[in-house]
């Protein structure tokens, strides 16, 4: 999973049972990444409505959502959405994007061709 190339941000998978990663280039922070696992209503209701859900709805389930994410650019952000693709091939990523507070629902579909 992780990959050798500098300067290519290499994703660092946490070693929590918390799903996230930090993305360095050499050994410098340029990024991270946190989600949950759940079933698509509440995935919808988190994106769409602001809905919080229990610990244990965001355990398992099909679906990704992204919780946060940061990224110094976005050949960074492209990378980060690959390396959460290759961890859940086929899965649907949920997420929300801020802008200056007027938020906005973002679902990918993932495939194998958005892996490249």
């Amino acid at each position: 999973y992780m990959l050798r190339r500098h300067p290519r941000p290499t994703p660092v998978p946490s070693t929590t049972p918390c799903r996230c990663f930090c993305t360095m280039s050499g050994h410098k922070l340029v990024g991270y990444r946190g989600w949950a696992l759940g079933e698509e209503g509440v995935a919808r209701a988190w994106v769409e409505e602001g809905y919080v859900p229990t610990l244990a709805e965001c355990m398992t389930g099909a679906y990704v959502v992204i919780a946060i994410s940061y990224a110094r650019s976005g050949e960074i952000t492209r990378f980060q959405a690959r390396a959460i693709r290759r961890l859940y091939p086929g899965a649907q990523v949920f997420g929300r994007r801020d802008y200056g507070g007027r938020l906005r629902p973002l679902r990918v579909r993932n495939t194998q061709a958005d892996m490249s």
